[in-house]
């Protein structure tokens, strides 16, 4: 099983969707969107949110309401000092995952940071973002 451990603000909602956005939550950028289910179509993984929205949302329903593509849950509420560690205790407790890459706008992965496609508040989730994580998924051996 792959996964995309998936940040909310900074990978799909960026600066753009936030001034077009007049509500909370915030819109995602329709282009992100796009790009996040390019990475699930290529690769067969499927989503998992790591974002703090998970504390606030239903966020398998506020995601496919907002056309993304195969989110089968949420890292729990575990509140660790970063998120780098609360992503491993998920992976501690889902040994089917083959490959895993995560999305997100910040770096505090630790001993993930290999698998850290960092995304840019201002554009968020990029072609070249998206290419990158595609070729961490489908590396062989992984």
């Amino acid at each position: 099983m792959k996964i995309i451990f998936l940040d909310i603000d900074g990978v799909l909602v960026n600066r753009k969707s936030i001034m077009a956005s007049k509500r909370i939550p915030h819109k995602f950028d329709k282009d992100c969107v796009q790009l996040l289910n390019k990475i699930i179509t290529v690769t067969g993984a499927s989503v998992v949110v790591s974002s703090v929205w998970r504390r606030l949302y239903d966020c398998r329903q506020l995601l496919s309401d907002r056309g993304v593509k195969n989110c089968v849950g949420c890292i729990p509420n575990a509140r660790l000092p970063t998120r780098g560690q609360e992503i491993q205790s998920w992976l501690d407790n889902h040994e089917r995952v083959t490959n895993f890459v995560i999305l997100d706008d910040d770096a505090d992965m630790g001993s993930l940071s290999d698998r850290l496609v960092q995304t840019k508040f201002e554009l968020g989730l990029t072609k070249a973002d998206a290419e990158k994580a595609i070729k961490i998924l489908t590396k062989e051996g992984s």
